[in-house]
């Protein structure tokens, strides 16, 4: 008896090793296995011939899994052997990168292969497996994208002039009601204040081209460089010719400038002076009178389009010169030359004009020429151009 119980016990022992050994042999082969597959979904974009692939990573759902992972790999005996905390397991975490190896573009039946990479020295150490083989994904179901010209792009927008010509003002509108289109931005290209009839202005048009692509419209156009000219029209403007002035208002102008000799004695001292002539006192006053004046020249001056500084300046005036006698209670007189002006001539856009006649007013009068072209002329000619009217 004593005999058989000593044949059974290396059997048993042998039994016990062996099965020990597998379960060292287990616990040194087993790892916590976690496949990156299940965390990726993938979908498709935009349209036909232009598709991308969104594709979204569940990484709060990997951070969840790794750190369950290594929670159950620390009760492996070979686990507890090493020294590993939680900020490898971050550091794991954060060494999780995906790539697609194209994602612009696409149609249907391309093929979009998507990668993984990851440190695979720190997953052994942590005895974590991550299963990061490559997968295929086939593009699907792009519809035909929505087709938009540049024509169309613009057929939409109200580019409209207003005020007066050269300080006219731009207002640009998108009167679109499709739902992406009235999302185009249109602004000018080159933002400037103030523009002037029969100037050109280059509008260009501004879209998210990364949500037109989602939203399947397919724009045929340059997102960077898609504009259209304008032309400067419709709106008032300063005349700059003297041919533009009809006669009729020439001819209101003179006339209204004939009845502004009213008052001899705002420049009649003055004028004596210059002539040399006595000036008569009466009780401490003097008391010119003006003549019938007769019509001498006729000028138009316009402001020069390259002047910046507007400041105290007319846009254009006409002036009429007339030679007119001015006495004095005496009987002495003389003859002088008196200017009226009439400033700010305008066209309106539907061909009428605004010259009112009876804005007309006495700017100056002297006895010698010289002052007078000197102020109604040679002084302007650095700002303006000047045409003298012949009648």
């Amino acid at each position: 008896m004593h005999t058989k119980k000593k044949s059974i016990l290396p059997i048993i022992m042998i039994l016990i090793i062996v099965v020990l050994a597998g379960l060292l042999l287990w616990q040194f082969l087993a790892k916590e296995h976690i496949d990156l597959k299940q965390y990726i979904t993938a979908e498709w974009k935009g349209f036909e011939t232009q598709g991308t692939i969104q594709v979204t990573f569940k990484d709060q759902e990997v951070k969840a899994a790794l750190i369950q992972a290594y929670h159950d790999s620390q009760k492996n005996i070979f686990s507890m052997m090493k020294q590993t905390d939680q900020t490898e397991v971050d550091a794991l975490y954060n060494s999780i990168m995906w790539s697609v190896d194209h994602d612009q573009g696409l149609k249907n039946g391309d093929v979009v292969t998507l990668s993984f990479q990851c440190d695979e020295e720190l997953a052994k150490k942590l005895r974590i497996e991550i299963e990061a083989e490559p997968t295929e994904f086939t593009v699907q179901g792009l519809q035909n994208g929505k087709v938009v010209t540049k024509e169309e792009l613009f057929e939409h927008v109200s580019v409209s002039f207003s005020g007066i010509s050269p300080e006219a003002k731009i207002a640009i509108i998108n009167t679109s009601e499709d739902p992406f289109l009235k999302t185009v931005d249109f602004f000018v290209e080159i933002y400037q204040e103030n523009y002037e009839i029969g100037e050109r202005v280059s509008v260009q048009a501004f879209w998210d081209a990364e949500q037109a692509l989602l939203q399947g419209y397919d724009i045929k156009a340059d997102v960077t460089d898609c504009k259209k000219e304008y032309i400067v029209e419709n709106v008032d403007q300063y005349i700059t010719r003297a041919d533009q002035i009809p006669p009729e208002v020439l001819d209101a102008v003179i006339a209204k400038g004939a009845t502004l000799f009213t008052n001899g004695n705002d420049y009649g001292q003055r004028i004596f002076s210059e002539a040399h002539l006595n000036v008569s006192w009466t009780g401490g006053k003097t008391h010119f009178v003006w003549g019938t004046p007769s019509l001498l020249s006729i000028y138009f001056k316009a402001l020069k389009p390259d002047v910046t500084d507007l400041t105290g300046k007319d846009y254009n005036d006409l002036d009429v010169i007339y030679l007119a006698p001015i006495s004095q209670d005496d009987g002495v007189a003389c003859k002088a030359e008196a200017v009226v002006r009439l400033s700010n001539l305008i066209l309106r856009a539907d061909g009428t004009y605004d010259m009112d006649a009876e804005k007309t007013r006495f700017i100056s009068a002297s006895y010698n020429n010289s002052s007078i072209i000197q102020n109604i002329i040679t002084k302007y000619e650095d700002d303006y151009t000047v045409e003298k009217i012949t009648r």
